[in-house]
């Protein structure tokens, strides 16, 4: 049997590791040396480019610049390590129970990303951005 979170729902499982880079075509073929051709995707509403390498759960991401009405450390062009995801099966109800934690949802979220609904939050670990990826959307 599978272990459960605390609240009993079935946990959290990494999903990837997006990096922000400066110029996406000299990544891309980096990554593509390492990983093989990538799914290319993007959201043009939030300034995305993405290169999207599944075998290896690896987003290489590329953002035209910040975005009104969403928080800016989910569209910040700086280049690095950008969060690391996990797939959540309930994203309302993950979010609703790490509210309760005192861990706040970024501003502009939840909404569509590049694998279904997500959310993004302050990593309460790390510090860093942890997306929350929900399963199945």
């Amino acid at each position: 049997m599978a272990a459960s979170n605390r609240a009993g729902a079935p946990p959290a499982r990494f999903d990837h590791v997006g990096f922000v880079v400066e110029d996406l075509e000299a990544a891309t073929r980096a990554f593509d040396a390492l990983l093989g051709p990538p799914v290319i995707r993007s959201i043009p509403e939030v300034g995305l480019e993405a290169r999207v390498y599944l075998g290896g759960g690896v987003e290489v991401l590329w953002f035209a610049g910040e975005v009104e009405g969403i928080d800016p450390r989910a569209t910040r062009p700086r280049p690095g390590v950008h969060h690391l995801a996990v797939r959540v099966e309930d994203l309302d109800g993950c979010l609703a129970s790490l509210g309760r934690d005192g861990v706040p949802v970024l501003q502009g979220f939840p909404r569509p990303g590049l694998h279904g609904r997500i959310a993004f939050v302050e990593d309460p670990v790390s510090g860093g951005l942890l997306e929350l990826v929900e399963a199945g959307a």
